[in-house]
């Protein structure tokens, strides 16, 4: 039985603005340091904010009454969708400090990650489709936390590169952050005050996100920027 209150439902959209803020900035510094990947990091920045929006809404939906269960793609695409924009992400990070370091990656490198989304996603769908049980969620999992991790590695180099190390700090402390939202999950009891205790939690943990990609476009943007600076 999935319950949330209005206020609860509403205030889930505060850290997927974050959220989707963070990746805006972060898909410009990529039109400023690596043009040729913006399209891509587009594409992975709203595979991943639409992810979010649509569970925010799933939870809007129940707090007006609807069934969970009858709703529940809402709740459960959400994995899969930011395991494949996080890997979309991934290739355009290390493309763009690639790209910068004077060292362009092949025209056919974004096979690569393409070819991971399909087997790994395309393995989740089936076992999603034909099995019992979770196996097609920590399969999906999986993907999403690898893919999260080497992306927080490439941001912080990238920030490195560019000069500030405040927002390759944040970076870090934000893949920090979502592990520990992951366990403080699990181990809050249930009921509406433990989950307002969890969306306090990721508001802060996607507010760095955004600080970070923040940071790092306005470091890139500036005059002085090093932008060929070794990534």
């Amino acid at each position: 039985m999935y319950q949330y209150s209005l206020g609860l439902a509403l205030y889930d959209y505060i850290p997927v603005l974050l959220f989707a803020t963070g990746l805006f900035y972060l898909t410009k510094t990529v039109r400023q340091l690596a043009p040729r990947f913006t399209q891509a990091a587009t594409v992975g920045a709203v595979l991943i904010t639409i992810a979010g929006f649509i569970k925010a809404s799933w939870k809007l939906v129940i707090s007006q009454g609807v069934d969970g269960e009858a709703t529940i793609w809402m709740s459960n695409q959400l994995i899969p969708m930011m395991a494949a924009g996080f890997t979309i992400l991934v290739y355009v990070l290390w493309a763009t400090r690639r790209e910068i370091a004077n060292n362009p990656v092949k025209t056919t490198a974004w096979r690569c990650p393409a070819s991971a989304i399909l087997l790994v996603l395309g393995a989740s769908a089936y076992l999603g489709l034909t099995k019992d049980g979770k196996g097609w969620f920590f399969i999906a999992l999986t993907m999403l936390t690898v893919s999260n991790f080497i992306m927080a590695i490439h941001a912080f180099k990238l920030s490195r590169s560019q000069g500030t190390t405040v927002a390759a700090s944040l970076f870090i402390l934000n893949f920090i952050l979502v592990l520990v939202m992951s366990g403080l999950g699990r181990a809050l009891p249930p009921g509406e005050s433990s989950q307002w205790i969890a969306q306090f939690a990721n508001t802060f943990t996607q507010g760095t996100l955004a600080l970070a990609a923040w940071m790092l476009y306005k470091q890139v943007t500036e005059p002085q920027s090093l932008t060929t600076a070794r990534a």
